[in-house]
């Protein structure tokens, strides 16, 4: 099959994973928005796309009656993005002033292959390119980015890509599949970065073999069929690195960062600003033949203050306002809309919350993590923290209610774990799981580790009062960002607080990143056999309703085995942005897609 068609039974595979989530919170996603003017295709660039697939039928389980969580908001309904009309004249030049939450740090420098965060997904996108991607404006759509085309064996274990002859980095060095390879190994972990990549989960489970026949060739052989790998090629952070730059030299933020994309890097002041510049060598162009980007810069305007920032954006020096920074737009929309009604405003689910508990006693005992997790008024903390914006429906995956295709109904969900207020029955239940635990619950402390950014600070602060509420003693440790991600990388913490999201709603990239033990972001290297064996069966699974069934019963069983990872909520957050920004979308598969790309986006005049 080709990367035009994808056939046989990789269609059948791929078609339940087309479902894709709607625009969330610090770090990101988005649901499959029904808009009512369905936005035309922006340019492309030269090489085949892959035709999405037809949405499979699949039966949902029979599920047991239980009491229904929280009411679910709906979310905010509005026209996507303003693509360029047939036969308008695009503007072409000016530079594009963009807000950053915070500046690139040092030991995590340039390198999308170590971390996410705002640098990564805003600013080393633009310099950046992958093998494959999700569209700009149509983010359930795979396309080319430095492919030319992509195919895989009719019996899914062999995938085929071939590179542009074109693509050149920043140094004028051209691109091959060597670097390629050197960074899928990066990735993987075969070439020794430091740390665990983490995306590590989107390569190695599938990868067995990577072979060259030539420059431009690449030819992957999978350890077994896996329909999810295909949106591991077009994976954001998937970006090639130059293999003779070595492996460390991203991963410094003193560094000039190079790389092929549309954008160069000419400065970085710290704590103040990024300045990008066009690559005038970029090897794409739109479906006019006309070269990309439009754009003539970006300039990233560092500005931690929401308040600032917001103030920014109501008198245009910033024409977006976007996910990562989710509490300030989502606390003062109404007014917004009010002010700036011209401007596109979205929202929708895509993102989690959830505490993770270090692999150390008392919490290796699933009586305390149960315990803990039923202690949670999720109910509470979505009022508290997402108004509106959240679901306290808290299945491992996105339930129906809110857009999901795999997550358990929330009636289900809520006979394997408290998703209501917490009541004198959880409390006392708690107690006597504590005491068959061997641990004195009135003595007991915690530790909850959390980012030092205010809304998530406030969000953590919002379990450690519900948790005092039921007679624990919990305190918060708020390190700087860089200590936090170390620690947390390290496995270093009793329980973490963290914000998340994936690019689609499928459960090999939702659940893989987490709960097997092999898993990259599983830093506390839990390990549990079944968990681990009903992965691997659904991650191979080319039946959809077999597939359906086995991620079911993988679902219930982190929920009461595996929950190392507790969900709190299913979030989102509202984006906004101006009409004059032209072939451009904050609404889009989770953090993880390409809105930081700008290679096609263009600024109408005022």
């Amino acid at each position: 099959m080709t990367g035009k068609l994808l056939k046989g039974r990789l269609l059948a595979a791929l078609a339940l994973m087309a479902v894709i989530v709607m625009v969330v919170t610090a770090c990101g996603g988005d649901d499959e928005e029904k808009a009512t003017v369905a936005p035309t295709a922006g340019p492309t660039a030269a090489g085949p796309t892959a035709t999405r697939a037809p949405t499979a039928t699949v039966p949902a389980p029979t599920q047991p009656p239980a009491p229904t969580p929280t009411a679910v908001p709906t979310p905010t309904r509005a026209p996507l993005p303003t693509p360029t009309a047939v036969g308008q004249q695009i503007t072409r030049g000016g530079v594009y002033n963009i807000r950053l939450l915070a500046d690139v740090t040092q030991g995590l420098g340039w390198d999308n292959h170590q971390v996410s965060g705002h640098t990564p997904i805003k600013v080393v996108t633009a310099m950046s390119n992958g093998l494959l991607m999700l569209d700009e404006l149509k983010p359930t759509t795979i396309k080319a980015d430095a492919a030319e085309s992509w195919s895989a064996s009719a019996d899914g274990l062999t995938y085929t890509v071939k590179l542009r002859k074109d693509v050149f980095f920043h140094d004028g060095a051209q691109m091959t599949v060597k670097d390629v390879i050197f960074s899928y190994k990066r990735i993987i972990g075969e070439i020794n970065t430091g740390y665990v990549s983490h995306i590590r989960g989107n390569f190695s489970p599938y990868i067995d073999v990577m072979e060259a026949p030539d420059d431009h060739t690449l030819v992957v052989r999978l350890k077994a069929p896996a329909a999810a790998f295909v949106y591991s090629l077009a994976n954001l952070f998937a970006v090639i690195q130059q293999e003779k730059l070595g492996s460390d030299y991203m991963k410094l933020a003193a560094n000039t960062p190079i790389g092929t994309g549309p954008y160069r890097f000419v400065e970085r002041r710290p704590g103040l600003s990024i300045t990008l510049r066009k690559n005038d060598r970029y090897f794409k162009k739109d479906a006019q033949g006309q070269a990309l980007p439009y754009l003539d810069g970006l300039e990233y305007q560092i500005v931690p203050d929401s308040t600032t920032a917001l103030a920014a954006f109501r008198t245009a020096r910033f024409l977006e306002a976007d996910y990562l920074d989710p509490a300030a737009l989502n606390s003062q929309i109404e007014t917004f809309k009010r002010e700036l009604p011209t401007y596109t405003y979205l929202t929708g689910y895509g993102s989690w919350q959830h505490l993770g508990f270090g692999n150390k006693a008392p919490y290796t005992d699933v009586r305390i993590r149960t315990a803990l997790n039923n202690l949670i008024d999720r109910p509470g903390f979505v009022t508290v923290n997402f108004p509106g914006i959240g679901h306290s429906g808290a299945s491992p995956l996105m339930p129906p209610s809110i857009g999901g295709s795999w997550g358990l109904t929330d009636q289900e969900t809520a006979t394997l774990i408290n998703t209501g207020p917490v009541t004198a029955d959880h409390i006392a239940r708690a107690k006597q799981l504590f005491r068959e635990a061997g641990v004195d619950y009135d003595k007991f402390e915690i530790k909850i580790l959390t980012l030092p950014i205010p809304q998530f600070t406030d969000a953590t602060a919002t379990i450690q009062a519900q948790w005092k509420k039921a007679g624990l003693n919990v305190t918060l440790e708020v390190p700087t960002q860089q200590v936090y991600t170390n620690r947390r990388l390290a496995g270093d913490y009793e329980i973490y607080y963290i914000p998340s999201t994936a690019a689609v709603d499928d459960p090999d990239v939702w659940l893989g990143n987490w709960y097997t033990s092999t898993s990259p972001l599983n830093t506390a290297k839990w390990s549990n056999a079944r968990i681990d064996q009903l992965y691997t069966q659904q991650s191979q699974a080319t039946d959809p309703e077999r597939r359906k069934a086995i991620v079911a019963d993988l679902q219930r069983a982190i929920l009461t085995e595996g929950n190392w990872i507790t969900k709190i909520a299913h979030t989102g957050g509202y984006v906004g942005w101006s009409p004059r920004l032209r072939n451009f979308n904050l609404q889009c598969p989770g953090a993880y897609c390409f809105r930081g790309r700008n290679e096609i986006t263009w600024i109408a005049p005022a």
